[in-house]
């Protein structure tokens, strides 16, 4: 949901608008960067695997929610999904298309970087031709960059 403001040159008004996404494959965590690690998890529940200060939920049908906590805050968080569904057409709806740096897409939370809390990156799972992997994590930076050694540790933990 959102307001709109509308005039017709004489008048202005504030107007509700509530958008509907055509994509809906999953729901973002209300979870957020810096988060203390006993509030995450009380809203997340029981993981379904953990190794250390990463943890994995499943998260809907064939689709896999990992949590990495670092000192004891939340760091990151990546959703494994199915490479069938359209992401780059669920990711385009709710964020901000910023680069291409091979077969990885990001985008931000806002129009602009100087402006983008959140970076969000689409990839290919290097560990399953069946998955592609959905990375959030903060531009506390300000400097949109794709962390390699974040995919290297998912793909430890699940493998």
């Amino acid at each position: 949901e959102t307001y709109v403001w509308v005039k017709n040159g004489t008048e202005s008004m504030s107007v509700k608008v509530t958008v509907d996404p055509e994509y809906n494959y999953y729901t973002e965590p209300n979870i957020s960067f810096g988060e203390i690690k006993n509030s995450v998890l009380n809203k997340l529940g029981t993981p379904y695997n953990q190794q250390n200060d990463l943890y994995l939920y499943k998260w809907g049908n064939n689709i896999f929610l990992l949590v990495q906590f670092s000192s004891n805050r939340l760091s990151y968080y990546a959703v494994l999904v199915p490479n069938n569904l359209a992401m780059k057409a669920f990711l385009n709806e709710r964020y901000q298309y910023y680069d291409t740096q091979g077969n990885k897409v990001a985008y931000i939370n806002a129009l602009t970087e100087s402006a983008a809390t959140m970076a969000v990156v689409l990839a290919p799972y290097e560990n399953s031709t069946n998955y592609n992997i959905v990375l959030y994590y903060p531009n506390s930076s300000k400097s949109v960059a794709i962390d390699k050694d974040v995919f290297g540790k998912i793909g430890a933990f699940m493998n």
